[in-house]
């Protein structure tokens, strides 16, 4: 583990770096989508989630591109969960956050679980800005008939743990690309 986050620490940091960043433009644009209509803030979370899996696909498929060239000269072992490893890493905090959650849910009947929920539902909305208008359109529209407040809880839960899946399935799937060479756009060229 110590080697793995050492000869990873660039990436983990950087993709760090984007969800700190992503999170400051989510909330911009989700608040201020949110102050029109839902329906805005929906389209703003949707994009921002969209922006987001971009910049971790980008980050990751460099990664990929650049162990390929360590991999055929003999100083790496081939791994293909690499960048999904490597995201899952940079989504620790976040991670520990979501199992806070889940702790106070599977407590919720005392008070200190229902404050420590949402407490971190509070953390979480701030965190996962760019998913914020899809959780509250979710809740809202899908799930609004909800009276009990375990039952509302859950949901959130449940919403929380799925949004760390857009990250990490964009980073495996740009580190294995990366790896392969498979660009989904090409680079231009200069014509001289």
């Amino acid at each position: 583990m110590k080697y793995f986050l050492k000869d990873n620490s660039y990436y983990i940091i950087r993709l760090l770096g984007t969800q700190v960043g992503l999170t400051v433009f989510a909330m911009m644009l989700t608040f201020a989508a949110v102050a029109a209509n839902d329906s805005l803030s929906l389209i703003a979370s949707v994009f921002s989630v969209l922006f987001y899996c971009a910049l971790v696909y980008s980050t990751c498929w460099e990664m990929g591109a650049k162990n390929e060239e360590k991999i055929e000269a003999g100083r790496l072992v081939q791994s293909k969960g690499h960048g999904f490893a490597v995201c899952a890493v940079s989504y620790v905090p976040v991670a520990l956050l979501v199992l806070l959650l889940w702790v106070g849910l599977a407590f919720f009947d005392q008070q200190w679980a229902v404050n420590l929920f949402y407490i971190v539902d509070k953390i979480l909305l701030f965190v996962f800005a760019m998913y914020r208008g899809i959780v509250i359109w979710a809740v809202n529209a899908i799930f609004g008939s909800l009276t009990q407040a375990w039952d509302h809880a859950l949901v959130l839960a449940l919403l929380y743990t799925a949004s760390l899946l857009p990250g990490i399935l964009a980073a495996g799937i740009g580190y294995l690309f990366g790896r392969k060479g498979i660009a989904l756009s090409k680079p231009k060229h200069s014509v001289e």
